[in-house]
């Protein structure tokens, strides 16, 4: 049999119920040898969930899992491991407390009474070498960054020798080049016949790699298409069960009125910010990763320390910033870049996570006014279409987007919210929930609340944004206006 053709692995009927209602229901998938399978869905369509089942992390309620023609039960990561299944979660999913090397071949140490730390680390090299990640694999897994994580992830995948590997969001934290390089690595995988499930939220990507894609809505499987012929809109409209005809709805327009002046912002990073952002304007920052984007919407908002000379004025009166809780006093709110790590407690539900910012609106003293909490955070839930299988679930059992969501509606329950920061506001969603996001981008722009935002997106940028500062290497090397936007004059700026 032609190893294109040749079943690897056969899921049939599977069904996971949460809180009693469906996560999946009846769901069937298949993957061939030397394949990239490529599995899409709105945020919560039940990806992920799918996903989980197959590497032993979560039990399934109903249906069969077939691995090369024979039935298989899988009910733990080990038994997964040993029957040739390796998953690179969304979510990052090693200790920051050892080091690369330690996190690469945990519970798979070479050594029999002591472990043999120098071939650990020689393998180690090589293994990073493949993702192209130029790091000491001695050093503590905190010291890197987000993108520099997933590429560890991604080698200690590597390294297991699998014949499935789970690709869940492989690229939403990695560079363009680095994102390249995974490319290759996977098609070299395909010519050895390893077969690839792969999740990622960029379509414009499935072309470059996928085979075959197959699209989940409600926890139910539409339809399997094949790649080469489907179209970008074939994709979403089965995704999201309806024609969205314009990705980016931007109808708002910026008074000339300065909202936000900000003059000599310096630290390690960054060096003699300076910038005039209008009410009710859209204002981006592009850059390259590193090149302190991050680090401006941190000082601003008062998650950095500002240096002695660097001024921050909210309508030309200027704001003395020792901590956050003075740049909330006068209406301003983060979005940070990491969600999970940076905004989100996971273990307490919904309710907890949106209020939490704002508990003196819903009374005063160690006393709350449940009833009034309840009917606001349900006002938000309701609004921003927040899909969760239960009120009391945690928020770590809600998808992505709606998890995002949940940090955006934390500060729209501040009735004097005037400028929001918002950093990589899409990374990690669906298109459905990114047109949610743009749409209340805008709304919010209408209303006249001055939006700061970061993103690696450039499409994102040009699309919603009114002005866009270039930031390289810690300084505004350009500012261009709407109708002078273009991605090569971006980039240039970017670089040069």
């Amino acid at each position: 049999m032609d190893k294109g053709n040749e079943l690897l692995l056969e899921l049939k009927n599977i069904s996971k119920r949460f809180y009693g209602s469906y996560a999946l229901k009846d769901a069937s998938f298949q993957l061939r040898k030397g394949e990239v399978h490529i599995l899409c869905g709105e945020n919560g369509a039940g990806k992920s969930t799918l996903m989980k089942i197959l590497a032993g992390v979560q039990g399934k309620d109903g249906g069969e899992i077939l691995l090369e023609g024979r039935p298989v039960s899988i009910g733990s990561p080990l038994e997964a491991r040993e029957l040739g299944i390796a998953i690179v979660f969304q979510e990052l999913s090693l200790s920051p407390t050892i080091t690369v090397a330690e996190n690469l071949f945990l519970n798979r140490e070479f050594g029999r009474f002591f472990v043999n730390r120098k071939k650990m680390y020689a393998e180690s090299r090589k293994i990073l070498e493949l993702v192209g990640l130029k790091c000491d694999p001695n050093v503590l897994l905190s010291s890197l960054s987000i993108a520099e994580t997933q590429l560890v992830q991604i080698a200690k995948a590597l390294s297991m020798n699998a014949k499935i590997i789970i690709m869940d969001e492989p690229v939403s934290s990695i560079t363009e080049e680095d994102t390249d390089k995974l490319f290759e690595l996977i098609n070299g995988l395909k010519r050895q016949g390893v077969g690839i499930i792969y999740i990622d939220h960029r379509i414009e990507n499935y072309k470059r790699i996928g085979d075959r894609v197959t699209i989940l809505r409600d926890g139910c499987v539409i339809e399997t298409l094949d790649v080469g012929t489907a179209t970008k809109a074939d994709i979403v409209e089965r995704m999201v069960g309806r024609e969205i005809s314009q990705l980016y709805p931007k109808t708002s327009k910026p008074t000339k009125e300065v909202k936000l002046k900000v003059q000599g912002l310096t630290d390690d990073k960054i060096k003699n910010i300076n910038l005039e952002i209008y009410k009710g304007e859209v204002f981006g920052l592009a850059g390259l990763g590193g090149a302190g984007r991050s680090e401006i919407l941190r000082m601003i908002f008062g998650a950095n320390k500002i240096n002695r000379s660097g001024i921050v004025e909210i309508d030309g009166k200027t704001v003395r910033i020792r901590s956050p809780k003075d740049t909330m006093k006068v209406g301003m709110g983060y979005v940070p870049e990491d969600r999970k790590l940076q905004s989100l407690i996971l273990f307490r539900p919904v309710s907890f996570n949106l209020s939490l910012a704002f508990l003196d609106l819903f009374g005063k003293g160690p006393f709350l006014n449940n009833s009034k909490e309840n009917q606001i955070v349900d006002e938000q839930i309701r609004s921003m279409q927040i899909r969760m299988l239960s009120k009391k679930a945690a928020v770590k059992e809600l998808s992505g987007g709606n998890q995002q969501k949940v940090v955006l509606s934390r500060w729209l329950i501040n009735d004097k919210l005037n400028i929001l920061l918002v950093d990589e506001p899409t990374r990690g969603v669906d298109v459905g929930v990114k047109y949610e996001i743009y749409k209340m981008i805008d709304e919010l722009a209408n209303a006249g609340i001055t939006i700061l935002l970061v993103t690696s997106e450039l499409s994102e940028l040009m699309g919603l944004c009114d002005r866009i500062a270039i930031v390289r290497e810690g300084e505004i090397s350009g500012i261009l206006e709407r109708d002078e936007f273009d991605q090569t004059a971006i980039m240039h700026l970017c670089v040069h």
